[in-house]
Protein backbone atom coordinates (compact mmCIF):
# COMPACT_ATOMS: atom_id res chain seq x y z
CA UNK A 1 0.00 0.00 0.00
CA UNK A 2 1.23 3.57 -0.96
CA UNK A 3 2.24 5.31 2.20
CA UNK A 4 -0.48 8.20 0.85
CA UNK A 5 -3.38 5.99 1.21
CA UNK A 6 -3.85 5.69 4.87
CA UNK A 7 -3.74 10.27 4.28
CA UNK A 8 -5.77 10.79 1.44
CA UNK A 9 -8.43 7.27 1.40
CA UNK A 10 -11.48 7.95 2.01
CA UNK A 11 -11.81 4.21 2.02
CA UNK A 12 -12.48 2.30 5.64
CA UNK A 13 -9.15 0.78 6.33
CA UNK A 14 -9.35 -0.37 9.75
CA UNK A 15 -10.66 -3.68 8.43
CA UNK A 16 -7.34 -4.81 7.39
CA UNK A 17 -5.78 -4.97 11.23
CA UNK A 18 -7.73 -8.37 12.78
CA UNK A 19 -5.12 -8.65 16.24
CA UNK A 20 -7.52 -7.04 19.13
CA UNK A 21 -5.53 -3.76 19.85
CA UNK A 22 -3.66 -3.24 23.41
CA UNK A 23 -5.37 -0.99 26.47
CA UNK A 24 -2.90 0.29 28.38
CA UNK A 25 -4.73 1.74 32.26
CA UNK A 26 -4.14 1.98 35.25
CA UNK A 27 -3.25 5.81 37.01
CA UNK A 28 -2.04 9.16 35.96
CA UNK A 29 1.62 9.73 36.83
CA UNK A 30 2.35 5.70 36.91
CA UNK A 31 4.83 5.47 34.28
CA UNK A 32 1.85 4.68 31.81
CA UNK A 33 3.81 7.09 28.69
CA UNK A 34 7.00 6.12 29.31
CA UNK A 35 5.06 2.76 28.46
CA UNK A 36 3.33 3.34 25.67
CA UNK A 37 6.58 4.73 24.10
CA UNK A 38 8.31 1.58 24.83
CA UNK A 39 5.49 -0.06 23.14
CA UNK A 40 5.71 1.66 20.51
CA UNK A 41 9.13 1.42 19.50
CA UNK A 42 8.68 -2.64 19.24
CA UNK A 43 8.47 -3.77 15.18
CA UNK A 44 4.76 -5.15 15.79
CA UNK A 45 2.96 -2.23 17.63
CA UNK A 46 1.78 1.20 17.59
CA UNK A 47 0.53 3.18 20.79
CA UNK A 48 -0.92 6.45 20.89
CA UNK A 49 -0.43 7.83 24.00
CA UNK A 50 -3.45 9.64 26.06
CA UNK A 51 -6.04 9.50 23.58
CA UNK A 52 -9.44 10.79 24.79
CA UNK A 53 -11.66 10.10 21.66
CA UNK A 54 -13.97 8.37 24.37
CA UNK A 55 -14.07 11.18 26.80
CA UNK A 56 -14.49 13.55 23.99
CA UNK A 57 -17.34 11.78 21.93
CA UNK A 58 -19.42 12.14 25.62
CA UNK A 59 -20.27 16.01 24.79
CA UNK A 60 -22.01 14.94 21.84
CA UNK A 61 -25.60 13.51 21.89
CA UNK A 62 -25.27 9.97 21.39
CA UNK A 63 -21.67 8.67 21.43
CA UNK A 64 -22.40 5.80 19.49
CA UNK A 65 -24.47 7.48 16.77
CA UNK A 66 -22.53 10.74 15.45
CA UNK A 67 -23.73 12.98 13.08
CA UNK A 68 -21.87 14.42 10.32
CA UNK A 69 -21.12 17.50 12.78
CA UNK A 70 -20.34 15.34 15.63
CA UNK A 71 -17.58 13.92 13.28
CA UNK A 72 -16.46 17.22 12.23
CA UNK A 73 -16.24 18.31 15.04
CA UNK A 74 -14.19 15.23 16.49
CA UNK A 75 -11.90 15.18 12.86
CA UNK A 76 -10.66 18.73 14.08
CA UNK A 77 -10.28 17.76 17.33
CA UNK A 78 -7.64 14.88 16.56
CA UNK A 79 -5.65 17.40 13.87
CA UNK A 80 -5.29 19.69 17.36
CA UNK A 81 -4.07 16.28 18.71
CA UNK A 82 -1.56 15.79 16.02
CA UNK A 83 -0.52 19.44 14.97
CA UNK A 84 0.36 19.04 19.44
CA UNK A 85 2.23 15.89 18.74
CA UNK A 86 4.23 16.98 15.49
CA UNK A 87 5.12 20.49 17.33
CA UNK A 88 5.78 19.00 21.30
CA UNK A 89 6.85 15.42 21.15
CA UNK A 90 7.31 14.17 17.33
CA UNK A 91 8.85 10.99 18.14
CA UNK A 92 5.38 9.26 19.58
CA UNK A 93 3.44 9.26 16.10
CA UNK A 94 4.79 8.67 12.58
CA UNK A 95 6.46 11.25 10.73
CA UNK A 96 4.10 13.73 8.93
CA UNK A 97 3.13 17.01 8.60
CA UNK A 98 1.09 19.79 9.52
CA UNK A 99 -0.65 19.59 6.06
CA UNK A 100 -0.82 15.52 6.09
CA UNK A 101 -2.16 15.54 9.95
CA UNK A 102 -4.86 18.02 8.39
CA UNK A 103 -5.26 15.64 5.07
CA UNK A 104 -5.70 12.60 7.36
CA UNK A 105 -8.36 14.08 9.51
CA UNK A 106 -10.17 14.78 6.80
CA UNK A 107 -10.28 11.59 5.11
CA UNK A 108 -11.09 9.76 8.04
CA UNK A 109 -13.99 12.11 8.77
CA UNK A 110 -14.91 11.93 4.90
CA UNK A 111 -14.77 8.33 5.45
CA UNK A 112 -17.76 8.17 7.45
CA UNK A 113 -20.06 10.83 6.11
CA UNK A 114 -23.69 9.98 6.49
CA UNK A 115 -23.16 6.24 8.04
CA UNK A 116 -23.34 7.70 11.75
CA UNK A 117 -20.61 5.62 13.40
CA UNK A 118 -19.74 4.65 16.65
CA UNK A 119 -17.37 6.38 18.89
CA UNK A 120 -14.88 3.36 18.55
CA UNK A 121 -14.93 3.29 14.83
CA UNK A 122 -13.73 6.49 14.43
CA UNK A 123 -10.84 5.71 17.27
CA UNK A 124 -10.14 2.42 14.69
CA UNK A 125 -9.75 4.21 11.94
CA UNK A 126 -7.92 7.25 13.42
CA UNK A 127 -4.91 4.30 15.08
CA UNK A 128 -5.65 1.88 12.21
CA UNK A 129 -4.06 4.58 9.83
CA UNK A 130 -1.34 5.67 12.00
CA UNK A 131 -0.24 2.21 12.30
CA UNK A 132 -0.20 1.69 8.66
CA UNK A 133 2.01 5.25 8.61
CA UNK A 134 4.35 3.59 11.45
CA UNK A 135 4.43 -0.21 9.24
CA UNK A 136 3.51 -2.22 12.17
CA UNK A 137 0.41 -4.78 11.76
CA UNK A 138 -1.04 -3.78 15.23
CA UNK A 139 -2.20 -0.73 17.23
CA UNK A 140 -3.27 0.63 20.88
CA UNK A 141 -4.24 3.01 22.99
CA UNK A 142 -2.82 4.34 26.66
CA UNK A 143 -5.39 6.36 28.87
CA UNK A 144 -5.33 5.24 31.93
CA UNK A 145 -9.05 6.01 33.23
CA UNK A 146 -10.61 3.68 30.73
CA UNK A 147 -10.26 0.57 33.59
CA UNK A 148 -13.40 2.35 34.94
CA UNK A 149 -15.45 0.96 31.31
CA UNK A 150 -12.97 -2.11 30.51
CA UNK A 151 -16.19 -4.63 29.65
CA UNK A 152 -17.85 -1.73 27.22
CA UNK A 153 -14.60 -1.60 25.38
CA UNK A 154 -14.04 -5.20 25.16
CA UNK A 155 -17.75 -5.37 24.10
CA UNK A 156 -16.55 -3.12 21.14
CA UNK A 157 -13.43 -4.69 20.56
CA UNK A 158 -13.56 -8.35 21.56
CA UNK A 159 -10.65 -9.83 22.53
CA UNK A 160 -8.58 -6.75 24.05
CA UNK A 161 -5.26 -7.09 25.59
CA UNK A 162 -5.43 -4.58 28.53
CA UNK A 163 -1.83 -4.05 30.18
CA UNK A 164 -2.62 -2.64 33.45
CA UNK A 165 0.23 -0.32 35.50
CA UNK A 166 0.65 -0.12 38.88
CA UNK A 167 2.40 1.48 41.47
CA UNK A 168 3.07 2.31 44.81
CA UNK A 169 -0.08 4.67 46.11
CA UNK A 170 2.09 7.15 47.87
CA UNK A 171 4.47 7.77 45.14
CA UNK A 172 1.77 7.85 43.28
CA UNK A 173 0.24 10.63 45.53
CA UNK A 174 3.40 12.35 45.69
CA UNK A 175 3.92 12.70 41.54
CA UNK A 176 0.37 13.76 41.52
CA UNK A 177 1.22 16.61 44.22
CA UNK A 178 4.14 17.70 42.85
CA UNK A 179 3.35 17.55 38.98
CA UNK A 180 5.30 19.91 36.58
CA UNK A 181 3.26 22.18 35.22
CA UNK A 182 3.27 20.77 31.46
CA UNK A 183 2.26 17.33 32.60
CA UNK A 184 -0.65 18.56 34.66
CA UNK A 185 -2.66 20.73 37.02
CA UNK A 186 -1.79 20.21 40.51
CA UNK A 187 -5.21 21.19 41.26
CA UNK A 188 -6.62 18.16 40.18
CA UNK A 189 -4.91 16.75 43.41
CA UNK A 190 -6.37 15.27 46.93
CA UNK A 191 -5.23 12.90 48.53
CA UNK A 192 -8.37 11.21 49.95
CA UNK A 193 -9.59 11.38 46.45
CA UNK A 194 -6.50 10.11 44.76
CA UNK A 195 -6.18 6.82 47.25
CA UNK A 196 -9.74 5.72 46.97
CA UNK A 197 -8.55 6.01 42.95
CA UNK A 198 -6.40 4.14 43.13
CA UNK A 199 -7.94 0.79 44.98
CA UNK A 200 -11.01 1.78 42.10
CA UNK A 201 -8.58 1.22 39.25
CA UNK A 202 -7.36 -1.68 41.38
CA UNK A 203 -9.95 -3.45 42.09
CA UNK A 204 -11.99 -2.86 38.54
CA UNK A 205 -8.83 -4.33 37.18
CA UNK A 206 -8.81 -7.14 39.14
CA UNK A 207 -12.71 -7.97 37.98
CA UNK A 208 -11.63 -7.54 34.64
CA UNK A 209 -9.15 -10.45 35.36
CA UNK A 210 -11.67 -12.62 36.67
CA UNK A 211 -13.95 -12.28 34.14
CA UNK A 212 -11.49 -12.60 30.86
CA UNK A 213 -8.70 -14.64 32.36
CA UNK A 214 -5.09 -13.86 29.82
CA UNK A 215 -6.55 -10.79 28.88
CA UNK A 216 -5.20 -8.90 31.07
CA UNK A 217 -1.49 -8.24 32.37
CA UNK A 218 -0.55 -6.69 35.96
CA UNK A 219 2.65 -4.45 35.49
CA UNK A 220 4.72 -3.06 38.55
CA UNK A 221 6.04 0.37 37.58
CA UNK A 222 9.52 0.07 39.63
CA UNK A 223 10.05 -3.85 37.55
CA UNK A 224 9.42 -2.05 34.39
CA UNK A 225 11.99 0.50 34.35
CA UNK A 226 14.25 -1.46 36.04
CA UNK A 227 13.87 -5.21 34.81
CA UNK A 228 14.64 -6.07 31.66
CA UNK A 229 12.54 -9.36 32.49
CA UNK A 230 10.00 -7.32 33.36
CA UNK A 231 10.06 -5.89 29.68
CA UNK A 232 10.28 -9.37 28.16
CA UNK A 233 7.16 -10.72 29.75
CA UNK A 234 5.39 -7.33 28.79
CA UNK A 235 6.40 -8.52 25.00
CA UNK A 236 5.43 -11.93 25.60
CA UNK A 237 2.58 -11.35 26.81
CA UNK A 238 1.54 -9.22 23.62
CA UNK A 239 3.39 -11.62 21.34
CA UNK A 240 5.63 -8.84 20.15
CA UNK A 241 9.13 -9.54 19.02
CA UNK A 242 11.69 -7.41 21.31
CA UNK A 243 13.78 -4.72 20.06
CA UNK A 244 17.33 -3.27 20.82
CA UNK A 245 15.87 0.25 21.11
CA UNK A 246 15.12 1.24 24.59
CA UNK A 247 14.69 4.41 26.45
CA UNK A 248 17.59 5.74 29.10
CA UNK A 249 16.20 9.01 30.03
CA UNK A 250 14.82 8.33 34.04
CA UNK A 251 11.13 8.48 33.93
CA UNK A 252 11.00 10.24 37.63
CA UNK A 253 9.22 13.74 38.77
CA UNK A 254 11.61 13.91 41.09
CA UNK A 255 14.77 14.56 38.57
CA UNK A 256 15.96 17.59 39.40
CA UNK A 257 15.29 18.14 43.11
CA UNK A 258 15.25 15.69 46.05
CA UNK A 259 12.56 13.35 46.90
CA UNK A 260 9.65 15.12 48.97
CA UNK A 261 8.10 13.07 51.59
CA UNK A 262 4.48 12.62 52.05
CA UNK A 263 2.96 14.33 55.32
CA UNK A 264 1.50 12.27 57.56
CA UNK A 265 -1.86 12.90 56.72
CA UNK A 266 -1.37 11.69 53.09
CA UNK A 267 0.32 8.52 54.26
CA UNK A 268 -2.73 7.80 56.65
CA UNK A 269 -5.50 8.16 53.59
CA UNK A 270 -3.01 5.63 51.72
CA UNK A 271 -2.72 3.31 53.99
CA UNK A 272 -6.31 3.33 54.92
CA UNK A 273 -7.83 3.13 51.90
CA UNK A 274 -5.08 1.74 49.50
CA UNK A 275 -5.15 -1.14 52.59
CA UNK A 276 -6.48 -4.12 50.75
CA UNK A 277 -5.11 -3.50 46.94
CA UNK A 278 -1.43 -2.80 48.86
CA UNK A 279 -1.70 -6.48 50.24
CA UNK A 280 -2.89 -7.30 47.22
CA UNK A 281 0.12 -6.23 45.00
CA UNK A 282 2.88 -6.48 47.92
CA UNK A 283 3.39 -3.05 48.80
CA UNK A 284 4.36 -1.35 52.46
CA UNK A 285 1.59 0.02 53.99
CA UNK A 286 4.14 2.24 56.12
CA UNK A 287 6.90 4.93 55.65
CA UNK A 288 8.42 7.82 56.21
CA UNK A 289 6.45 11.22 56.73
CA UNK A 290 7.70 14.59 56.92
CA UNK A 291 4.89 17.36 58.84
CA UNK A 292 1.05 16.59 59.71
CA UNK A 293 0.25 18.38 56.55
CA UNK A 294 -3.28 19.64 58.01
CA UNK A 295 -2.81 23.28 56.72
CA UNK A 296 -1.89 21.86 52.90
CA UNK A 297 -4.68 19.10 53.29
CA UNK A 298 -7.31 21.55 53.70
CA UNK A 299 -5.75 23.60 50.80
CA UNK A 300 -5.67 21.13 48.20
CA UNK A 301 -9.71 20.34 49.55
CA UNK A 302 -10.61 23.99 48.50
CA UNK A 303 -8.60 24.14 45.27
CA UNK A 304 -9.87 20.68 43.99
CA UNK A 305 -13.19 21.41 44.43
CA UNK A 306 -13.35 24.78 42.98
CA UNK A 307 -11.46 23.16 39.85
CA UNK A 308 -13.79 20.41 39.22
CA UNK A 309 -16.83 22.47 40.16
CA UNK A 310 -16.32 24.84 37.26
CA UNK A 311 -15.40 21.91 34.93
CA UNK A 312 -18.62 20.25 35.82
CA UNK A 313 -20.55 23.77 35.02
CA UNK A 314 -18.44 24.46 31.67
CA UNK A 315 -17.89 21.00 29.88
CA UNK A 316 -20.44 18.07 29.18
CA UNK A 317 -18.11 15.60 28.95
CA UNK A 318 -16.53 16.65 32.38
CA UNK A 319 -19.85 16.07 33.83
CA UNK A 320 -20.71 12.88 32.30
CA UNK A 321 -16.47 11.63 33.21
CA UNK A 322 -17.41 12.59 36.80
CA UNK A 323 -20.55 11.17 37.26
CA UNK A 324 -19.03 7.62 35.62
CA UNK A 325 -16.32 8.01 38.23
CA UNK A 326 -18.45 8.60 41.59
CA UNK A 327 -20.46 5.59 39.95
CA UNK A 328 -17.06 3.62 40.70
CA UNK A 329 -16.43 4.75 43.68
CA UNK A 330 -19.40 4.48 45.34
CA UNK A 331 -20.10 0.50 43.83
CA UNK A 332 -20.25 -1.65 46.56
CA UNK A 333 -20.28 -4.14 44.36
CA UNK A 334 -18.08 -5.91 41.85
CA UNK A 335 -17.63 -3.61 38.88
CA UNK A 336 -18.83 -5.98 36.15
Amino acid sequence: MSLSAPICSTELLHKQFTAPPVVVVGLPRSGSSFLSRVLSRTPDLYVFDDLYIRHECLKYNNPDRLTDQDISALAERLYWTLHSRIKYSPDSIPEISYKDARRLTDSIAGSFFEKFPKWCEIQSEFLSRLALLSGVPRWGWKCPGDFRVLESINNHYPGIQVIFLHRNPIDVLLSRKHVPEQDGDRRTYHPVVQSIYWETARRHAAAFAEKHPGQILFVSFDEMISDRKSHESILSFLNARSTSTHLDSPNTSFSSKSRPLPTYIELKCANFFCRAGMRNLGYRSNGEWGCVGLGNFLMCSVNFCRYYASRCVSDRSSRKISREFLRSLLSRKKPF
